[in-house]
């Protein structure tokens, strides 16, 4: 398996040059599955990718187009999971595997509308993922899902505010960790209605500067959805989000929790529409 990407983005103001900015990336693959028995099996891949800057054009100034430094990344990525079956049931999946994550071109050139300064030396962020997760049949109508994980990251990228007055900069800020659960059900009330919810939880420490904190993250996050389709071609659903506090800047000022409700009704066929509140 492998991939190539060439991304392109032009702009210009009013009354300057344009301005190019590009960028190449390429990745190869390669996994493996061994059957152990009917119940387990293990799975192994191992990975490539390198990234490249084509071209990063800055700013128009007094001697034409200034160009940021060009760099690129390479990285080797690897994962070994395993997974149970217990019975047409239940089953586990757990995994552990190695990840980079290079930064994108908004992170490491963008200005945001002269709200932030780039930050062209941005260096790949490495992970180390464990995950353990679980699918439960509890009966006909009941079904579960869960998750747990825990996250190692080291060079992790993050949004660091007040640089240079009241600037937003991406920046590599030392070492983290994310830890958290994820926990969904789905219930079959009858043959046309059905109800499904979820929850989210996770905690994120810079454990370099614990004062910094991680930005529009919230710690606890919930989803419900009540689906009813009377007929064929009709359905009506309801559904509310919440999300509780989060920090909105990384020196500690937050945004309060709220809530979201939203229905719909969707009819089905050639021409589908959608009628929401």
């Amino acid at each position: 398996m492998h991939q190539i990407n060439r991304n392109e983005h032009k702009s210009n103001n009013e009354g300057s040059p344009q301005l190019t900015n590009s960028d190449f990336l390429w990745s190869a693959g390669l996994d493996d599955r061994y059957l152990i028995n009917e119940k387990w099996s293990l799975t192994g891949g191992l990975s490539y990718a390198r990234q490249k800057n084509l071209k990063e054009e800055d700013q128009v100034t007094d001697k034409g187009i200034a160009e940021f430094n060009k760099n690129s990344h390479q990285a080797v990525n690897a994962q070994l999971s395993a997974s149970w079956m217990a019975n047409e049931q239940f089953s586990m999946l757990a995994y552990v595997a190695q990840k980079t994550r290079f930064a994108t071109r908004n992170e490491r050139y963008s200005y945001k509308m002269g709200e932030g300064l780039p930050n062209p030396y941005l260096q790949p962020e490495k992970a180390t993922h464990i995950d353990v997760s679980l699918q439960y049949g509890v009966s006909e109508n009941l079904s579960s899902n869960s998750s747990m994980y825990y996250i190692r990251l080291h060079d992790v990228i993050q949004s660091v505010n007040g640089i240079e007055g009241n600037l937003t900069q991406i920046q590599n800020a030392g070492d983290a960790r994310f830890s958290g659960f994820d926990v969904s059900l789905h219930y079959l009330i009858l043959r046309n209605l059905d109800f499904t919810t979820s929850y989210s939880f996770i905690i994120q420490k810079n454990k370099t500067n614990p004062e910094l904190r991680f930005t529009d993250v919230p710690k606890h996050k919930v989803w419900r959805n009540l689906l009813y389709q009377p007929t064929n071609w009709a359905k009506v659903s309801i559904t509310h989000d919440y999300y509780s506090r989060r920090y909105s800047r990384s020196y500690s000022i937050t945004v309060d929790e709220f809530h979201l409700f939203n229905r719909q009704a969707r009819l089905l066929g050639n021409n589908s529409r959608f009628v929401r509140g």
